[in-house]
């Protein structure tokens, strides 16, 4: 158990041969016809993450660990060991379209950030982060840059990272 991150569970998502398209996939709409309800899409995610397409994926699982203290994301990354902890768009969509209506699941819907490290198409790591927009009856969605590891998380955010193959808990 790490310091500032305490275990909560294991996802697996499941492989793909389709490719990803992201501006397909993340949309604002909250109708009942929604893949997932999303009623927010921020700025930084539509400017480095709307044109990001992702080839297949193999199965991957995902570790989701609670954050026990308010924290920076230089310490968060620190502690998860950052090689091959990155996650992608598909993932993160996949565990929305699992909770599609705010419903429980993995990911909170308290209004805490559920925050995704991911690559945006340049390759630069970002925190991507979505939340239940308890108003709005959809997700939130929006990304914060890593290169300045300062970004403040509060405690009680999930922080969901890939687990290197045969790792598990």
């Amino acid at each position: 158990m790490g310091q500032i991150l305490s275990f909560l569970r294991e996802e697996t998502i499941p492989a793909s041969i389709e490719r990803f398209i992201a501006r397909e996939k993340f949309v604002v709409d909250i109708s009942n016809t929604a893949k997932v309800k999303i009623a927010w899409i921020g700025g930084n995610f539509q400017k480095h993450f709307l044109g990001k397409i992702e080839e297949a994926q193999c199965e991957v699982t995902l570790s989701i660990q609670k954050l026990e203290k308010a924290s920076v994301t230089g310490l968060i990354r620190t502690e998860l060991g950052w090689d091959g902890k990155v996650t992608t768009l598909r993932s993160l969509f996949r565990l929305l379209s699992l909770q599609r209506n705010g419903q429980e699941g993995a990911l909170l819907t308290n209004w805490y950030a559920n925050i995704f490290y991911v690559e945006d198409e340049d390759g630069n790591p970002w925190a991507v982060y979505a939340y239940w927009y308890t108003g709005y009856g959809g997700w939130g969605v929006d990304a914060r840059i890593v290169v300045y590891p300062d970004g403040w998380w509060d405690a009680g955010a999930q922080v969901v990272s890939r687990l290197p193959e045969g790792k598990g808990k």
